[in-house]
């Protein structure tokens, strides 16, 4: 049978569906795991065919704060120094 799994790009969303594409795996399933390309090596090395998110909705989480800032940025007021005081 060909499943296609999907994945977040969280570990821990990852983790429990890898387990479950190795087992899926060695029951002679063909396996295509969708998920960021930051988790290529991970899904390839499981025997899976790796396919990547569309590049808007494809980022590593270990960047995210970069993300976040991106996103925010001129959303926010800036406070200088002097406003610092009460």
């Amino acid at each position: 049978m060909k499943i296609l799994v999907a994945s977040t790009l969280a570990t821990g969303h990852l983790n429990p569906l890898l387990a479950i594409t190795r087992v899926l795996l060695g029951e002679g399933h063909e396996i295509a795991f969708l998920t960021g390309s930051a988790f290529r090596d991970r899904i390839e090395s499981s025997g899976a065919k790796f396919i990547s998110l569309p590049a808007g909705a494809d980022f590593d989480l270990r960047q995210s704060h970069r993300v976040v800032i991106s996103k925010i940025r001129g959303a926010l007021p800036i406070r200088r120094r002097r406003d610092w005081r009460a």
